[in-house]
């Protein structure tokens, strides 16, 4: 749960100073898989799916695809390690 409140937080400040930003000028995210702890499987491919979509549709921010984002770790070896702590977040932001 701590990983969801995490990622929603980094990614509503990301929109939040840029959510004006001419489209040249917007940000590019990534949004990682959420990790939830006391709730299901499904419930948090949900949950990373809908923060996905709605970041998408404000159109604030250039968003990177979940198969791009998938590639990269894969390259970085960060897929296996499972990349749920903040400096791991912060090293695929960087890529």
């Amino acid at each position: 749960m701590k990983a969801i409140r995490f990622t929603a937080l980094i990614c509503l400040i990301t929109v939040n100073f840029h959510l004006y930003a001419q489209e040249e000028n917007r940000p590019t995210v990534a949004i990682l898989d959420f990790e939830g702890q006391g709730i299901g499987v499904q419930e948090v491919q949900t949950l990373t799916e809908r923060m996905r979509t709605e970041i998408g549709n404000t159109n604030a921010v250039r968003l990177i695809e979940r198969k791009a984002i998938e590639s990269i770790m894969a390259e970085q070896g960060l897929a296996q390690s499972g990349c749920v702590s903040d400096e791991c977040a912060a090293e695929v932001g960087q890529l």
